[in-house]
């Protein structure tokens, strides 16, 4: 005896997982994906649309990520020792699922559509300071580069009658 415990013996007519419960799982993989990418477009328009700091999502990813650091040893050990008739995870699985499908559902439900979105005088004054800017930037753009007209431009008409550089 070498102390080295032998891998336990699989009967070889009885499957791991029926193709139910593998499908049950693989389906519940969809409902975070779809989750994921919800809240990827959300930074985008926190950061593009309502122009919230970028180090302000990256913080509260952060923080998300330090709460999950904490609560996952917790509900591992919560869930190693629950005993029910499903099983060990089977019940937070599905509490934990269907919760997040009804929050997912709650949260596009609440978007408004359609009609005016009334804006903060924050938001108000930052776009008109962002339009001042662009007004100024294409006052100097069009005093210091040349015309991009070709018709307009000395080089061109000068070219057409014939005199070289």
């Amino acid at each position: 005896m070498s102390g080295i415990p032998e891998p336990a013996k699989k009967s070889a007519d009885r499957p791991d997982s029926s193709r139910r419960d593998i499908m049950l799982y693989a389906f519940g993989n969809v409902e975070a994906a779809i989750a994921n990418q919800f809240f990827n477009v959300l930074n985008q328009i926190l950061i593009v649309a309502m122009m919230v700091n970028p180090m302000l999502i990256g913080l509260l990813g952060a923080v998300k990520t330090l709460w999950d650091a904490v609560t996952d040893p917790v509900m591992a050990y919560i869930t190693d020792n629950t005993r029910s008739r499903w099983g060990r995870r089977i019940p937070y699985i599905l509490f934990g699922g269907v919760t997040r499908i009804v929050l997912l559902i709650a949260i596009v439900a609440f978007i408004p559509s359609g009609g005016r979105i009334t804006t903060n005088p924050v938001m108000e004054a930052r776009k008109e300071v962002n339009e001042a800017t662009q007004e100024i930037e294409k006052a100097w753009r069009e005093m210091l580069l040349p015309p991009l007209d070709p018709s307009g431009c000395r080089r061109s008409q000068a070219v057409k009658s014939g005199i070289e550089f």
